[in-house]
């Protein structure tokens, strides 16, 4: 793929030199987006970690307030108990105390049931997450249960001022029922709690998920800027080799065609030097040519007595 690139780079005539830079320079933005992501990493890491201590906390936190909720639910069975013992002394007075005491039995026993209930829930909480669904349905029911006692226990306490019952009585049950009052509205305000942590817990886990899928994203994508990198790195280390043995030729053909100039140089300077002395020898430029001149007849006459000597020798082999 380099190799590639760089025949691209140079069929369009761009400069090593330049695409060089180019890729330093993308060389530096890949290193300061990777040390981007990377801070980013860690930051979703940390932020993670912190998550998790959270929701470790949280259930714990939960824990303790099902607890509480829990005891309340048990003084709020014990109030209704008394209540209907003196509803029961007030039984033969009143005919509504008698619906009352209906809806109040029927109150206890679905409170009864939603005891067990949470119980089982705080107990299973504890083995699996997925009963904060199951604990979050709970609540609601029994948030809307404890709105139609609150409404009852009012009723009640507007029936206990309007009708005519010893004053013994009617305190008794005034404080009952504002001690009803105050526990009910304790277990609404824990109820509320544990409803809002339950959500908060949810809106973590769900938190967590995103923040493993934004990792898993940034990993993929350190991967490969990290691969582009050493592709980048691969590809500058083939151009410089490329620009040195470019510049590595072009210094031997320089050196070489100095050599040659010195060498046609100091050949030229050495045959110049040879004509001047030959010429000092001769005293005149007619006598050095007429002496070249003769010189090259003798060499002819030596090679024509030369040849025919030869072909004397091989007519006397032939007889």
């Amino acid at each position: 793929m380099t190799v590639v690139v760089i025949m691209m780079v140079m069929m369009q005539r761009i400069p090593l030199l330049l695409l060089l830079l180019l890729l330093l320079l993308l060389l530096l933005l890949l290193l300061l987006l990777l040390l981007l992501l990377l801070l980013l990493l860690f930051l979703l890491l940390l932020l993670q970690l912190l998550l998790l201590l959270l929701l470790f906390m949280l259930p714990v936190l939960l824990l303790l307030l099902g607890l509480l909720h829990l005891l309340l639910l048990l003084l709020l069975l014990l109030l209704l108990l008394l209540l209907l013992l003196l509803l029961l002394l007030l039984l033969l007075l009143r005919l509504l105390c008698l619906l009352l005491l209906l809806l109040l039995l029927l109150i206890q026993l679905l409170l009864l049931f939603l005891l067990l209930l949470i119980m089982l829930l705080l107990l299973l909480l504890l083995l699996h997450p997925l009963v904060l669904l199951l604990l979050l349905l709970y609540l609601l029911l029994l948030l809307l249960l404890l709105l139609l006692l609150l409404l009852l226990l009012l009723l009640l306490l507007l029936l206990l001022l309007l009708l005519p019952l010893p004053r013994l009585v009617l305190v008794l049950m005034t404080m009952m029922l504002l001690l009803l009052l105050l526990l009910m509205m304790m277990m609404l305000i824990i109820i509320i709690i544990i409803i809002i942590i339950i959500i908060i817990i949810i809106i973590i886990i769900i938190i967590i998920i995103i923040i493993n899928i934004i990792i898993i994203i940034i990993i993929i994508i350190i991967i490969i800027i990290i691969i582009i990198i050493i592709i980048i790195i691969i590809t500058i280390i083939i151009i410089i080799i490329i620009i040195i043995i470019i510049i590595i030729i072009i210094t031997f053909i320089i050196i070489i065609i100095i050599v040659i100039i010195i060498v046609i140089f100091i050949i030229i300077i050495i045959i110049i030097i040879i004509i001047r002395t030959v010429m000092k020898y001769y005293k005149t430029h007619d006598q050095f040519l007429n002496s070249v001149f003769h010189r090259f007849i003798e060499i002819g006459c030596l090679l024509f007595d030369l040849k025919k000597a030869l072909f004397s020798v091989g007519c006397d082999d032939t007889s």
